[in-house]
C-alpha cells in the first residue's frame, strides 16, 4: 500500500486547515479506517478532544470509493502547528504516509479592532492528457484593499522549484497583474504538459503591507494513453440571475463504453456533490442512454443564485475503463440590473362575438436580462385582478413564450364571448422586477344581421311582388291590353295557375267590364237582368264568350274622367270581347295571394 501527503500546508490562524491524503492498494477491497497522528507516527490521535476547534474527515464513500482519507481541522489556532500523519488500514493491510507540516501564521494587526486577513485557495487536483493545457487556478481574500503585490508558484513544496519561464520556456502563462489585483486571481497555465510535469503546485500571494500566504496545494495529474478517459469541460461560462445555467461535459475514450455513470462537484473533486436542494431550484441531468451513445454528461442548474457561482467538477466512471474528470469550469452568475422597465398596452381593441382578440402587451427595460414571465389580469391588476388563463376563458387562451424575449408579451383569445368584455391588465415579471400596464378595454359587439346573406327561397320574388301580381292599369291601357291577350304572360311567376281557362292573363281581367254590376248583388255566371231578376249568362268555355240576348243596367253609368268612355257603353264590350268570367271581385288590388 502507497499512501501520499502533501508534504507543507500553511494556513493563518483561524483558517481551515485541509491536510489531505490519498492511498493506492492492490486489489478490489476498499473495507478498512484511517486515523491521523500528531508529532509523530503513533503519537497523539488526532480528534475533536485534542483540537477543541473541530475534525472533520471526509466520509466513508469517499474512502472506499475515491481512495481518500484527508481531514479538516476548523478555525486553526497556532497550537496546532506541527507534523501529521495520515495512517490507512485496509483490510488488515496498512501503510502510513510521509507526514504533512502544517504551519499556522498569526494575523497581523494593522490598527486596533481591524485584522488584515489574507486567505489562498487552490483546486485540490486537476487532470490533463498528455500534451495537453494544464489550468492551475488560484484565488485569494483579503480584508484590506489590495494595491500592490506579486504572486509565485513552486512544485513540490513551498520555497521548492519555482515554477516560472526558466523553468518552463515557452510553456507557461501567468495572470496578468491588473486581473491580479481587481479579480484577485492568481493562476497559471502550463502548456502541452508531459508525464514529467505530474506533482503538487503551491500558490504564494505576497500583498505589500497585509504579508504572505499560500495555498494547500493542487496535484497535478497526466493520465496515460494506454488508458485514457478523456474528460472536457468549458474553462468558463457566465449568466445572468434567473436564467438556467448549463455546464456542457463530455468525454472520449478509445474503447467501447457501455456501462458507466457520472457526477458533479463544486469547489472540487469529491466534494459536495451537484444534486437536487443543493444549488438552483433543480437540476437536470443527461439521461443514461445520450450519456453513453453521445458521450454527454452535461448538466443544467435551474435558476441558480450568486451563491451558486464557482468551479464546477464532472466526473466520468466508465466500467472496464476507469473514472477520470475534467479540469473545471467556472460558472459566474451575474447581478440582474434593471434601470427601468416599462410595459405598453392597446387602450381599447374591439371585436365581434365569436372572432379572435388580440391583447398586445410590449415591454422595454434598460437592464442587461430578458429573463422572466408574463401574467395578464382581468378588471384589475395583481392581486386583485383574475388570472387571464384556459379556465377562465374556456374556448382558449393562447400566450407565446418564445416572443418574450423579443420584449412581447401577447396574448390571443379564442373565440370571444360576450362575457369575455372587461379591461385586462399585462404584468412582467423580470425575476427581481415587475411592471404592469394600464390596461386593454375588450369590447365585444354582436354580429350585424346582413339581408340575403342566406337561408333557402331568399332570393325567390315575393307572392306580391309586381310580376306576380301587377297593378290594375289605367283604363287607358285597357285597349292595349286587349290587343295582347293572344300573348302569352311572360312575367307569371312558378306555382299552380290561378286564372280562369279562358283568360290568358291577369292583364284582361277585372275593372271595367264588372263595373255595371254592383258588388254583392251578382251571383256566379249570372248578371242582373230587367225587373230585379238574373238571367243566365251563356259560357262557352272552349271559345269566345256568347253575348246575352238583352243586358239591362239597373244602376245609373258612373262618373269617369273625361278620358274614359262611359262605363255603360263598354261593359258589354266587354263582356262581349274579354269573356271574363262575374265570379272575381271587381276589386284587383285585393286579391289574396293564393286561392285554394
Amino acid at each position: 500500500m502507497r499512501v501520499q501527503q502533501d508534504p507543507v500546508v500553511n494556513v493563518t490562524e483561524g483558517e481551515t486547515a485541509h491536510l489531505r491524503c490519498h492511498f493506492n492498494i492492490t486489489g478490489d477491497s476498499r473495507i478498512g479506517s484511517f486515523r491521523w497522528y500528531k508529532g509523530a507516527l503513533g503519537g497523539k490521535d488526532v480528534t475533536n478532544d485534542s483540537h477543541p476547534t473541530g475534525i472533520i474527515k471526509v466520509d466513508p464513500d469517499a474512502f472506499s470509493r475515491n481512495n481518500y482519507a484527508s481531514i479538516y481541522i476548523l478555525e486553526t489556532l497556532v497550537q496546532y502547528q506541527d507534523i501529521y500523519y495520515c495512517e490507512v488500514d485496509v483490510f488488515g493491510e496498512k501503510g502510513t504516509g510521509n507526514g504533512t507540516q502544517l504551519i499556522v501564521r498569526r494575523l497581523i494587526k494593522k490598527r486596533p479592532g481591524i485584522l488584515a486577513k489574507l486567505h489562498v485557495s487552490q483546486d485540490r487536483d486537476v487532470r490533463a492528457d498528455d500534451g495537453d493545457d494544464a489550468i492551475l487556478r488560484c484565488y485569494f481574500i483579503c480584508q484590506q484593499p489590495v494595491t500592490l503585490g506579486s504572486f509565485k508558484w513552486y512544485k513540490d513544496r513551498v520555497g521548492g522549484r519555482e515554477v516560472s519561464e526558466k523553468s518552463y520556456p515557452n510553456r507557461l502563462s501567468r495572470t496578468g497583474t491588473q486581473t491580479f489585483l481587481n479579480k484577485k486571481d492568481a493562476s497559471i497555465t502550463i502548456r502541452r504538459v508531459s508525464f514529467q510535469d505530474a506533482g503538487v503546485y503551491f500558490c504564494e500571494v505576497d500583498l505589500a503591507g497585509v504579508g504572505k500566504a499560500n495555498g494547500s496545494g493542487t496535484e497535478l495529474k497526466i493520465n496515460k494513453g494506454s488508458e485514457q478517459l478523456q474528460v472536457h469541460q468549458n474553462p468558463e461560462v457566465t449568466f445572468n440571475l434567473g436564467e438556467n445555467a448549463h455546464l456542457p461535459c463530455c468525454f472520449t475514450t478509445r474503447n467501447v463504453a457501455l456501462i458507466g455513470s457520472y457526477k458533479w462537484y463544486k469547489d472540487h473533486v469529491g466534494g459536495t456533490e451537484v444534486s437536487n436542494g443543493t444549488h438552483g431550484k433543480a437540476i437536470l441531468k443527461t439521461n443514461i442512454e445520450t450519456f453513453i451513445k453521445d458521450k454527454n454528461a452535461s448538466i443544467t442548474i435551474l435558476q441558480p443564485s450568486q451563491n451558486d457561482s464557482g468551479y464546477y467538477y464532472c466526473e466520468v466512471d466508465l466500467l472496464g475503463i476507469g473514472r477520470a474528470n475534467g479540469s473545471g469550469t467556472l460558472l459566474r452568475v451575474n447581478e440582474v440590473v434593471y434601470n427601468e422597465v416599462k410595459v405598453e398596452q392597446d387602450p381599447v381593441i374591439t371585436v365581434t362575438k365569436g372572432d379572435k382578440a388580440h391583447l398586445r402587451c410590449r415591454f422595454s427595460t434598460t437592464g442587461n436580462s430578458k429573463v422572466g414571465t408574463f401574467t395578464w389580469y382581468r378588471n384589475a391588476p395583481a392581486p386583485k385582478g383574475k388570472e387571464v388563463n384556459n379556465e377562465t376563458h374556456p374556448t382558449g387562451i393562447i400566450k407565446v413564450e418564445k416572443s418574450f424575449r423579443d420584449n412581447d408579451a401577447s396574448i390571443y383569445i379564442l373565440e370571444t364571448l360576450m362575457q369575455y368584455a372587461g379591461t385586462y391588465y399585462c404584468e412582467v415579471d423580470l425575476v427581481v422586477k415587475k411592471a404592469t400596464g394600464n390596461g386593454t378595454q375588450l369590447v365585444v359587439k354582436m354580429p350585424e344581421n346582413k339581408p340575403n346573406s342566406g337561408g333557402k327561397g331568399l332570393n325567390q320574388p315575393s307572392p306580391f311582388s309586381r310580376e306576380e301580381f301587377p297593378t290594375l292599369q289605367a283604363a287607358g291601357d285597357q285597349d292595349k291590353a286587349g290587343k295582347e291577350r293572344d300573348i302569352t304572360d311572360q312575367s307569371y311567376g312558378p306555382g299552380p295557375s290561378l286564372r280562369p281557362p279562358n283568360v290568358t292573363s291577369w292583364r284582361e281581367g277585372g275593372g271595367r267590364a264588372l263595373t255595371s254590376i254592383t258588388p254583392g248583388e251578382g251571383g256566379e255566371g249570372c248578371v242582373p237582368g230587367s225587373g230585379g231578376e238574373v238571367e243566365s249568362v251563356p259560357q262557352n268555355l272552349g271559345g269566345p264568350p256568347v253575348p246575352p240576348a238583352t243586358v239591362t243596367s239597373q244602376r245609373a253609368p258612373e262618373q269617369h274622367p273625361s278620358r274614359n268612355p262611359p262605363a255603360t257603353a263598354t261593359a258589354g264590350l266587354a263582356l262581349q270581347s274579354q269573356g271574363v268570367p262575374p265570379q272575381f271581385p271587381p276589386y284587383r288590388g285585393i286579391m289574396p295571394p293564393f286561392v285554394s
